[in-house]
């Protein structure tokens, strides 16, 4: 038995199926052994001399090392309930082995390693060894895990109302429409003001037009001669000369203002209708921007609001899991601190303990709250505003291509051209006298002048 026993212990480094069925073998060995000899049992056992003692406690030795590496071996691949149960059955079952057998209760437990100490290739050492390990690393990657899971899921959640908040900031004020904003604001302005500048030159040039037409209108320069003498034909002719260089010159006074006033009307009518197609066309450019706006960034809340709620389902999920394996995590730690004791009753009142519900609050996860809507009554009030100055289809034709959209705008200014004729009538008399025939001969020269003015 003793060397069969040695067997095994040489053989335990190999694949777990080797020891296993080593074991088998020789725990049948051993039983073969045993019905021959006399039973052996608590501490009649604890130091035999020879004999049956030695061959049962050797065959027991073997078979409590078989127990212990399976129970490394089922630790390894169990579950977390799995290993909680493994864990409290096998202190368990330690504590009362060592109770049974006598051991002390204020000496170091035997199973726990010590130089010299022949147990440390006994069964209860290996068992203390696989919790050990086991206890390790729970303290050094498990629990830190969990840990390090429970902060990814607050950055998680934090990092998915950051995106609910990121709508207002990606979708609405953007910099092409708060520029077109400011063009539109400017354009409307000017616009307006442009609008009362012509309005009031359009006075104007009502004015001198309505003057020169009232002066042409009152000129009045022919003259009955009928019946007159020569000097009174002269003095008669002199007089229309006068007047007609008189009325000339305020005619070409009234004209000249009439078409400097016809120039100054045009040229700012043209430039201000230009002004107020520009305002037009931006106005639907913004009224399109911002309806764009406001529903991708409806979009994007609707997407990352439902998103948020997501993923406070999935993590609330994963935070009870959490607490759950800590608190499996932490009760097989205090398990195996049972170990540690050497008196029974701290070893069964920290077993009780054990079985304790672990407190896991500080593994609570905080439900964010959605973040309120962007207040978007500004733009809403542009929006209108913009579409109540953006003018019907026809007026604005939107060419466009896979790549770019162009707007084409066709002005078409109207020049009126006003033209004034005016007609002269100038007379020149001469007269011959000689001292016995008189000759009068009178002629009548007809002089045209046309005055075109063309703006």
């Amino acid at each position: 038995a003793s060397r069969a026993s040695n067997c095994y212990l040489q053989c335990s480094h190999l694949p777990s199926v080797m020891p296993a069925t080593v074991g088998l073998i020789l725990l049948g060995v051993v039983r073969v052994a045993w019905a021959s000899h006399a039973a052996c049992a608590g501490t009649a056992c604890a130091n035999p001399a020879s004999g049956a003692g030695l061959l049962q406690k050797s065959a027991r030795r073997a078979e409590d090392v078989l127990s212990a590496n399976r129970l490394d071996s089922a630790l390894a691949h169990a579950s977390l309930d799995d290993q909680l149960s493994l864990v409290r059955e096998a202190v368990k079952e330690l504590v009362s082995a060592k109770q049974s057998e006598g051991a002390s209760t204020t000496q170091h437990p035997n199973w726990v390693p010590r130089k010299g100490d022949s147990d440390h290739e006994s069964g209860s050492y290996v068992t203390w060894n696989a919790l050990q390990k086991l206890h390790d690393e729970i303290e050094n990657t498990s629990l830190k895990k969990v840990w390090a899971d429970h902060e990814a899921a607050k950055a998680d959640l934090d990092k998915a109302k950051q995106l609910v908040e990121a709508c207002s900031s990606n979708y609405l004020n953007k910099d092409t429409t708060q520029s077109l904003q400011g063009q539109v604001s400017q354009l409307d302005k000017e616009a307006t003001d442009c609008a009362a500048k012509v309005s009031k030159l359009q006075a104007n040039h009502s004015q001198a037009i309505d003057k020169l037409r009232a002066f042409i209108d009152g000129v009045h320069l022919c003259k009955d001669f009928t019946g007159l003498t020569a000097d009174a034909a002269k003095t008669a002719f002199e007089d229309m000369s006068t007047s007609i260089q008189e009325n000339q010159k305020q005619f070409l006074d009234l004209e000249a203002k009439s078409a400097t006033s016809t120039e100054a009307y045009t040229t700012e009518d043209t430039s201000c209708n230009a002004t107020a197609l520009s305002f037009e066309i931006l106005s639907c450019e913004l009224m399109t921007a911002i309806s764009d706006e406001l529903s991708s960034y409806k979009t994007c809340r609707t997407m990352q609001e439902e998103h948020l709620k997501t993923t406070w389902t999935n993590q609330s999920s994963k935070a009870e899991i959490r607490k759950q394996d800590y608190a499996a995590y932490t009760k097989i730690q205090c398990y195996i601190k049972v170990l540690s004791l050497t008196d029974a009753g701290e070893q069964q009142a920290q077993f009780g303990k054990c079985q304790d519900d672990v407190p896991t609050d500080d593994l609570d996860l905080v439900q964010p709250t959605t973040p309120d809507q962007a207040d978007t009554t500004q733009l809403i009030s542009d929006q209108k505003d913009a579409q109540a100055t953006c003018p019907a289809a026809t007026t604005t034709a939107k060419t466009t291509t896979a790549t770019t959209a162009a707007t084409t705008t066709t002005a078409t200014t109207t020049t009126t051209s006003t033209t004034t004729t005016t007609t002269t009538t100038t007379t020149t008399t001469t007269t011959t006298t000689t001292t016995t025939t008189t000759t009068t001969t009178t002629t009548t020269t007809t002089t045209t002048t046309t005055t075109t003015t063309t703006t």
